[in-house]
């Protein structure tokens, strides 16, 4: 969580202040580094979980559903960091 923060104020940093490509090019694939991680801490995290309560519905359908929600932000901040670093400017 804290270096989600980081790249945060990093991105606004360069916004605001830089203004440099390089920067933006080195801050995208921190991006990617990060999520790409935290995708894989969050699955096997999950699946944890779910081995923890599997006699639980009403637990699995919560855990599934924040599970989710948290792959999906994860994948989209890697989308973003790939059409960054890729992408034509």
């Amino acid at each position: 969580m804290p270096m989600t923060f980081a790249i945060v104020i990093m991105s606004l940093l360069n916004m605001i202040v830089f203004q440099s490509g390089m920067f933006h090019m080195i801050i995208s694939a921190i991006v990617l580094l990060v999520f790409g991680a935290l995708t894989i801490y969050d699955n096997q995290a999950y699946k944890i979980i779910y081995n923890n309560i599997q006699n639980n519905n009403e637990e699995i359908d919560r855990f599934t559903i924040l599970g989710a929600l948290h792959m999906y932000i994860n994948f989209i901040a890697i989308f973003q960091s790939l059409l960054s670093l890729l992408g034509d400017r």
